[in-house]
């Protein structure tokens, strides 16, 4: 029995190229196109694909909870994503939404005919300079407890970031300055590549939760230095 496969995108000419190569697959079998956000849920809730292969960017709606709404909507189905943005933030966030492999949008239609036969088999499928950057970042992860590199009174300013709290009450809150308040938000930004609130909701996520400080006091680093 083949694997059905629903294929997303908004350009016609991209889900031709892909459906055709479905179609020559002994693995799998079409059994949809979508090309709007509305139409993907909708048909997923109907049909309960085995597989989706979905465009991160579907007519302009924000990838992460159209992501989160097909899960919902058929939560057995394994998605793959097609995607312009590898970057390693974009996809940690991605895969903690439930995506099991992505493909950059300028690959070949083979490469992803691969990656929804991968998923079958339980494989996931990541760009090459996606996995680069995650090796890049280890040594921060080793010394900061997080893969971003973040200090304490970062992760606490982004605490206060993803809550829009207003620089002014982050301020008063952990007893810095407003300057200083804008530098860690800078370095945050800086180092997570990242301004978008639902990522930046999902790297908080990732962070070990003593990685936080509480307001108006020390790091356990800090404290410990001056006893």
């Amino acid at each position: 029995m083949k694997n059905t496969v629903i294929v997303a995108d908004r350009y016609a000419l991209m889900r031709d190229g892909i459906t055709r190569k479905i179609e020559e697959s002994k693995q799998l079998q079409l059994v949809g196109e979508c090309e709007t956000a509305s139409e993907v849920v909708a048909a997923c809730m109907r049909a309960k694909p085995d597989l989706l292969l979905l465009d991160a960017d579907l007519d302009g709606a924000d990838g992460a909870c159209l992501l989160e709404r097909v899960c919902q909507a058929s939560p057995t189905t394994k998605i793959v994503i097609m995607t312009m943005d590898n970057s390693m933030v974009t996809i940690i966030g991605m895969l903690t939404r439930g995506a099991v492999g992505f493909v950059p949008k300028q690959a070949a239609a083979r490469d992803f005919i691969y990656a929804l036969c991968g998923a079958v088999g339980g494989f996931g499928t990541l760009p090459v300079g996606a996995l680069n950057e995650i090796v890049a970042a280890q040594p921060g992860f080793n010394k900061n407890g997080n893969i971003f590199g973040l200090s304490g009174r970062e992760v606490e300013v982004l605490q206060c970031v993803v809550q829009k709290t207003p620089n002014q009450n982050i301020a008063r809150r952990l007893d810095i300055s407003i300057r200083t308040v804008e530098t860690h938000r800078a370095n945050i930004f800086k180092k997570t590549k990242c301004r978008d609130l639902n990522t930046l909701k999902d790297i908080l996520a990732m962070i070990p939760d003593d990685e936080s400080i509480e307001p108006g006091n020390q790091t356990r680093t800090q404290a410990a230095t001056q006893r």
